[in-house]
């Protein structure tokens, strides 16, 4: 066996690494869905000309990978770059053996020599691989959160009525018009953010090549629900990833007035007949925490009376909300100040589940 060797990736390895990826998107069943996925992550991204890849090789052999995309983000007057994990997963041959840290220690070493990055961020975790990153310096914020919505009436109606469902769906409510559709209006919900965005957060920018990006993923469906006053001025928008007939989560949402919200989210329940429905709530303000709990959502142990969680289908998520590492060589606490903000207290930042690939 050859020694292992820490290397940065480049294009001739990209068919060995669609191979290796094979071993763990398990779900996928086909090496053009692998493929397709790949591209979409890595050589896709708006942001970044070129794979930000890592490879352990056992001789001509990838035996571990953690990739990167690219994400602007902005805070006040200023625009940051930070350097997001998609990836990280090491052969299960070849496990045990400290390659994990030692692609983690050698991707964030080269990603502070670059310059043009930022900020580090890792999200893609297990109980076993997150306190190896953070033993290599990496700051664990928060913990995961999420809340559920699940409708028993909803189930039925969706067992009963099989008819499938044709987009657009129109409908009107006193003076707002609601549409439901497959088809993504980036520029206008890119505008509309921009409205709604707090300078004192750290906020995705949004723009419309993100959209472009983030909603062309190969493998996934999304239905997106405006809400629009007058005709046609947007006062609200949610975007719902549909995982099965009967089970969506939601990746992002914005509206002007919290009655608006309310409206929208209402018509699209009725009219999607879901059943099921789970949103990311961590970094979110305890406002819309408690406007999620008035429309019905819960916690993992309060959602159907506990019955979900006590079988197992709901599991409670104790890893860390994310792991961030400014790129310095020497982290000092000034290190996680921009801008006066300190980037280690969740209430400081505003993310949606669109914003990370984390699950």
């Amino acid at each position: 066996m050859a020694e292992i060797s820490i290397i940065k990736y480049n294009k001739n390895f990209k068919e060995d690494m669609i191979n290796f990826l094979g071993l763990h998107w398990k779900s996928l069943q086909n090496q053009e869905s692998i493929r397709e996925l790949f591209e979409w992550k890595y050589e896709k991204n708006p942001y970044g000309k070129f794979p930000v890849n890592y490879l352990a090789a056992d001789g001509k052999k990838i035996v571990g990978h953690v990739g990167f995309y690219l994400q602007k983000y902005k805070l006040r007057n200023h625009t940051y770059t930070f350097a997001i994990a998609a990836d990280a997963h090491v052969h299960p041959e070849y496990r045990r053996r400290g390659i994990f840290s030692d692609i983690i220690n050698y991707s964030t070493g080269d990603i502070l020599k670059r310059g043009d990055i930022d900020l580090i961020i890792h999200v893609t975790y297990n109980n076993k691989s997150a306190p190896c990153v953070m033993k290599s310096g990496y700051y664990a914020i928060d913990t995961r959160k999420k809340m559920y919505l699940f409708s028993v009436l909803n189930l039925l109606k969706k067992y009963i009525l099989s008819e499938k469902k044709l987009f657009p769906i129109n409908t009107k409510s006193a003076d707002l018009k609601i549409e439901i559709t497959d088809k993504l209006r980036a520029q206008e919900i890119s505008e509309f953010n921009g409205i709604l965005t707090k300078d004192d957060k750290i906020n995705n920018i949004r723009d419309t090549a993100f959209y472009k990006w983030r909603y062309s993923h190969p493998l996934e469906k999304y239905i997106i629900a405006y809400c629009k006053k007058n005709e046609d001025k947007l006062v609200g928008y949610i975007i719902f990833k549909k995982h099965s007939k009967k089970s969506y989560s939601i990746m992002e949402y914005g509206y002007t007035e919290q009655t608006y919200f309310k409206k929208l989210f209402k018509e699209v329940s009725k009219k999607l007949s879901i059943s099921f429905l789970q949103t990311n709530t961590f970094s979110r303000p305890k406002t819309e925490i408690s406007l999620l709990k008035s429309l019905g959502f819960k916690n993992q142990k309060q959602i159907a009376g506990g019955l979900l969680y006590a079988l197992g289908y709901i599991q409670e998520d104790k890893l860390p909300g994310m792991l961030i590492s400014p790129t310095s060589t020497k982290i000092k606490d000034d290190n996680f100040i921009l801008d006066e903000i300190d980037i280690r207290d969740k209430e400081n930042w505003s993310i949606f589940e669109s914003d990370l690939i984390w699950f």
